[in-house]
C-alpha cells in the first residue's frame, strides 16, 4: 500500500469511528459507491481532490486532516475564521481580546523603532500596563521536538489580566514553532488541568519525560500528537510509552 494512501485510509477510518458511522453510510452521504469507499479504506485507490473535499466538508474538518499533502496549502485565515465561528459568544470575546492585545503590542513595536534593548522594551510595557494579575508559571513547553518540564520551575509571574483566560489554572512559555500559526515561539500558553482527554484536543502532554504542546488524536490502541506547522512530523504514542496529559489549552 502506498504510504500516502495508507495515511488517507487511516484518517478516514478515524473520522468514521469518531462519528459512529459505517463506511456505507459515509459513501451514501458523499455520493460514491460502497465499493469505491472500500477501495479507499483498503488502500487500493486514492480519492480525488473532489472526494477529499466532500469528506472534509461532511465531517467539518480541513482537507489536511484527511490527506496531509494539503498542509502547505491551508489558509490560516480561513482556519481561524472557521474555528472562531464555531465558538460560543463568551469564547469569541476572549479570542478577540487576545488578538487585540497582540495587535497593540505589534503596533507599539513598530512605533518605537529606537528601542533596541529588550529589557528597556519590557520596562516600557510594564509602565503602560496597569491591570496585572498573578499567574502560576510552570516553565517551558516544546512546540518542536520536546522539552523537559519539571515542577521545580514553578513560580508566580504577572501578566496583563485581559490575556489570562478565566478557566486557566497555569501557564507555560512556548519554545519552538511547531504550532505556528496559532501558537508562537516564546509566547504564553494557558492550561486547564484535570480535563478529560478527547481526540482533537490541544494540550500539553508529557511523553517519556519530555513536554510537548500538540493536538492529540486517538487511533487504534495508541495516540498521535500533531503539529500545526507542516514541517514537523506527527509523534506516535504506544502503550509502552510513559504518557500523561498536563492540561488542555484554553483561550
Amino acid at each position: 500500500m502506498d504510504n500516502q494512501m495508507e495515511i488517507i485510509a487511516r484518517n478516514i477510518k478515524r473520522l468514521i469511528k469518531e462519528n459512529n458511522m459505517t463506511q456505507k453510510e459515509l459513501s451514501n452521504k458523499i455520493g460514491i459507491s460502497p465499493t469505491t469507499m472500500s477501495d479507499y479504506m483498503n488502500g487500493r485507490s486514492k480519492p480525488s481532490h473532489g472526494v477529499v473535499q466532500k469528506i472534509a466538508d461532511f465531517f467539518n474538518v480541513g482537507k489536511s486532516d484527511i490527506d496531509t499533502t494539503y498542509k502547505d496549502s491551508i489558509s490560516p485565515t480561513n482556519d481561524i475564521l472557521l474555528i472562531y465561528n464555531k465558538l460560543h459568544k463568551e469564547r469569541q470575546e476572549r479570542v478577540y481580546m487576545f488578538a487585540k492585545y497582540q495587535l497593540e503590542a505589534q503596533n507599539e513595536e513598530l512605533a518605537n523603532p529606537d528601542i533596541t534593548v529588550l529589557e528597556d522594551y519590557k520596562e516600557q510595557r510594564r509602565e503602560k500596563i496597569q491591570d496585572l494579575e498573578d499567574a502560576d508559571w510552570l516553565g517551558i513547553v516544546s512546540a518542536g521536538n520536546g522539552e523537559w518540564l519539571g515542577e521545580d520551575n514553578s513560580e508566580v509571574i504577572q501578566l496583563p489580566k485581559h490575556i489570562i483566560p478565566l478557566e486557566a489554572d497555569y501557564c507555560l512559555t512556548i519554545n519552538g514553532d511547531s504550532m505556528e500559526p496559532m501558537f508562537h515561539d516564546q509566547s504564553y500558553v494557558f492550561l486547564k488541568k484535570d480535563v478529560e482527554l478527547h481526540s482533537g484536543m490541544i494540550g500539553v502532554f508529557i511523553l517519556n519525560g519530555e513536554a510537548y504542546l500538540k493536538r492529540i488524536w486517538f487511533e487504534n490502541d495508541g495516540a498521535r500528537l500533531e503539529s500545526f506547522n507542516p514541517k514537523y512530523k506527527d509523534i506516535y504514542v504506544t502503550k509502552e510509552d510513559d504518557f500523561k496529559c498536563v492540561g488542555q489549552v484554553v483561550l
